[in-house]
């Protein structure tokens, strides 16, 4: 049931990104604003561990870049941010979260900034984990 739930969650996120056009995957895309791309490290992470997301700017930010975080599973982190701030004079931004007891992976985390997104996909840690990463 609970793969049922997150594959309608990852198709529903999908169709939004690909009727906007502004998406990107693991790559840049300009589209009039600040393209950026996200990765989690270890890509594999299973529940209750610690992961290192970095998002990265395809500029230096000239002021404080505000960078909207999410996750297509509201289950997945017991931690994430819904926002970070890229500093004045950097291009990426490194954070810490809590996978929680029921992460499981295959999920979607995304990162917006001047309405471009950057998405990658986390494999499921039971299907050999992975993920897109940077």
């Amino acid at each position: 049931m609970k793969a049922g739930v997150t594959i309608r969650t990852v198709l529903a996120a999908l169709l939004v990104l690909a009727c906007t056009g502004i998406y990107a995957k693991g790559s840049l895309l300009k589209n009039g604003g600040v393209p950026i791309t996200i990765g989690m490290t270890p890509a594999s992470a299973g529940p209750n561990s610690q992961v290192m997301l970095t998002v990265h700017l395809d500029q230096v930010a000239a002021s404080d870049q505000p960078v909207a975080i999410g996750c297509s599973d509201a289950y997945a982190f017991t931690n994430l941010p819904s926002e970070i701030i890229v500093p004045a004079g950097y291009s990426s931004r490194s954070f810490y979260a809590t996978t929680s007891g029921y992460y499981q992976g295959g999920f979607l985390l995304t990162a917006t900034a001047n309405s471009v997104t950057a998405w990658t996909w986390i494999e499921d840690f039971d299907q050999g984990g992975g993920g897109d990463g940077l």
